[in-house]
Parts: C-alpha cells; sequence; structure tokens
C-alpha cells in the first residue's frame, strides 16, 4: 500500500521541483540497491507529465563521485531531466558537469527510502514557500544589519 502513498510527493518532485514538461526526455538512474517501488512511482508521474521517459538500472557505486559506466553518462548527457535514486551521490562527477553545462536538470535522490516519499518534507506548500522566501530575500536586499537570539540566550548581530 506504501507504493499507492508515495504518488503526491512524486507528482511533488516532478512537477514543481523538476518541472518536467510534455515532450522533454527524462532519465531515471538507479540501482539495485535502491527501492524499485520510488523509482516506479516516478515513472508514472514523470509519464504522467508527457514526457519522454527512460529507465537505467546500474550497479551500486560502493561510494559517491564515482562516475557512472560510459552509456549511463550518455543517456545522462542527451536527456533534459535526470532523476538520480541511487544508493551514491552522482552530482560531484565530470558527467553531471557535462550534463549541466549542457542545461539537463537533475535531481539526487540517493538515500531516499519510501518512507521519506510519504511523510515528511515532500509535502510542502510550494508557493507558501515562494511567498516567505521572496519576503525574507526582500529583508536581506533591503536590510544592512541583521540580528539572531534565542531564548536559550543566542545573541548573534551582523551586517548584511
Amino acid at each position: 500500500m506504501i507504493k499507492f502513498n508515495m504518488a503526491p510527493a512524486a507528482r511533488s518532485l516532478v512537477d514543481h521541483v523538476m518541472a518536467v514538461r510534455a515532450g522533454e526526455k527524462a532519465l531515471i538512474v538507479t540501482d539495485s540497491g535502491r527501492s524499485p517501488s520510488i523509482t516506479e512511482a516516478l515513472a508514472h508521474a514523470i509519464a504522467g507529465a508527457g514526457a519522454k521517459l527512460a529507465i537505467i538500472e546500474m550497479p551500486p557505486h560502493p561510494m559517491g563521485g564515482v562516475d557512472p559506466p560510459a552509456h549511463v553518462a550518455a543517456a545522462v548527457q542527451a536527456s533534459d531531466v535526470v532523476f538520480f535514486q541511487t544508493t551514491s551521490a552522482t552530482f560531484h562527477t565530470d558527467t553531471m558537469r557535462g550534463a549541466v553545462a549542457g542545461g539537463t536538470r537533475s535531481l539526487e535522490m540517493w538515500g531516499f527510502e519510501e518512507e521519506m516519499m510519504v511523510t515528511g518534507p515532500l509535502g510542502v506548500d510550494y508557493a507558501e514557500m515562494e511567498r516567505v522566501t521572496q519576503a525574507l530575500a526582500g529583508l536581506m536586499t533591503d536590510g544592512k544589519a541583521g540580528r539572531f537570539t534565542t531564548p536559550e540566550g543566542t545573541d548573534v548581530s551582523f551586517s548584511i
């Protein structure tokens, strides 16, 4: 049943976080160490957005920062948007530097668990978050100084 409960988070990641559009080339890169139900939820959401979907599963890397195999790297660099649902981070690699330079958008989801797709911050109200962020940006842009205090006694003043 958890698989069905992941649908809202998957749609949020596809529609709001990555803004996947119809006709875009979308890629999910996953590995045998990750939950196939997350891959499936993402795939349904991407297909629902009208993107051209491909899924690649590769062996997990033992640590982050390792380039994927050359044929996976080629698929990443040929995509408009990539979801990395892998065991280890891929972002700090030559593959991703080249892809980002070419305009590819990517989302690192290493370590995501099914429960994270059901509860937690993926249910955020993005319109409200944007409103608050814009208000804070205005204060930071127009402000000259700031002060941060807590009930425990922290009192920090700083220039902006």
